[in-house]
């Protein structure tokens, strides 16, 4: 259980800030061109970072869980319900990533 806690520490800041990144480019370029959706960018660059500690506090509880016999409270709750914030942060920036890159496959820009 630890050697997964380990081999999972450094892909949470990787993931988040290369999405986050992404979600920023996507909001300076959908500014610039006055984009609908162009606001969401810098909130949910953010989100993603705070998707990082969530990530964290999942793992942690997880750990914690393999380590008892009997998973007790809070802890499945408390993995639930970080993971299911953190994935939607994830999926919400990879989205805004996408939007950014609609234009250069589809040769056409946003409209609202």
């Amino acid at each position: 259980a630890f050697m997964l806690f380990l081999f999972d520490t450094p892909y949470p800041p990787l993931y988040s800030t290369n999405i986050a990144l992404a979600c920023l480019w996507t909001a300076t370029v959908a500014r610039e061109k006055k984009w609908p959706l162009a606001f969401i960018g810098v909130p949910l660059a953010w989100g993603l970072w705070l998707a990082w500690g969530f990530d964290y506090v999942e793992n942690t509880a997880s750990v914690i869980m393999l380590l008892q016999e009997t998973p007790t409270d809070p802890w499945p709750a408390v993995s639930y319900i970080c993971a299911a914030i953190k994935f939607a942060f994830v999926i919400a920036g990879l989205l805004y990533a996408i939007y950014g890159l609609l234009p250069k496959f589809l040769g056409r820009t946003p409209t609202s």
